[in-house]
């Protein structure tokens, strides 16, 4: 596995247009509202929130929310020509062993920050076990 994602990542890096952003985020708001989420959570039988939101949840809907905004970056190259997709889907790095797995969270763009952590935490769940498509 971890030949076969090397050998992936070098490809794309050498066949695949590249570009690179950066910039500085403010995220005190963010944060805080990440807190009061969880603490407002329905609670399981053992107190702990039933789905716990992430830092990475607020993040996949940024991006996927940027995508929308800029359509000309919601594109891969296909050897001739420029895909322009619709939707935003996002995939998210999962370790398992041996190497990563990276599930895809379809049409991240019009779920909200609780339907993106439920799946997210599914597809986490469901990948040491190969099991993404059930």
């Amino acid at each position: 596995m971890r030949c076969t994602i090397a050998q992936r990542l070098v490809e794309a890096r050498q066949t695949i247009p590249h570009f690179y952003l950066a910039g500085d985020v403010e995220t005190d708001r963010m944060l805080k509202l990440r807190e009061d989420a969880n603490a407002a959570a329905t609670k399981g039988a053992d107190g702990a929130p039933v789905c716990k939101i992430s830092i990475n949840d607020f993040l996949v809907k940024a991006f996927a929310l940027a995508l929308q905004a800029v359509p000309t970056a919601n594109a891969a190259w296909a050897n001739d020509r420029i895909l322009r997709f619709k939707h935003s889907d996002i995939g998210i790095a999962v370790a398992v062993e041996g190497g990563l797995m990276t599930p895809v969270l379809g049409e991240a763009e019009t779920k909200s920050i609780l339907a993106i952590a439920t799946e997210a935490r599914l597809l986490a769940d469901r990948a040491p076990a190969r099991q993404l498509n059930s």
